[in-house]
């Protein structure tokens, strides 16, 4: 799964998963949803996932930047966005 279905879809993820993204540098890589466990990284097929963000406080995010905006952001630019700015 990449960031970009994430967040197309982040309407009816449950809240309490957190993001984990397995290149923090590319938002484009990766990403895994897993409710919150001990330490920053999660391991699943033998690649290692880097928390990203909780998935309620990536909602309030993307609400707040889209109403601040003059202009509509496509699913790409709004994942790009968030992998950027946390």
């Amino acid at each position: 799964m990449k960031l970009v279905n994430v967040v197309s879809t982040i309407d009816s993820i449950e809240d309490d998963y957190i993001i984990f993204q397995e290149d923090i540098e590319k938002f484009d890589s990766n990403v895994l949803l897993s409710y919150a466990e001990d330490g920053e990284i999660k391991e699943n097929n033998r690649r290692k996932y880097h928390y990203l963000i909780e998935v309620f406080l990536a909602k309030e995010f993307i609400i707040d930047w889209i109403q601040s905006l003059n202009y509509k952001l496509r699913n790409d630019e709004i994942a790009k966005g968030c992998s950027i700015m946390l």
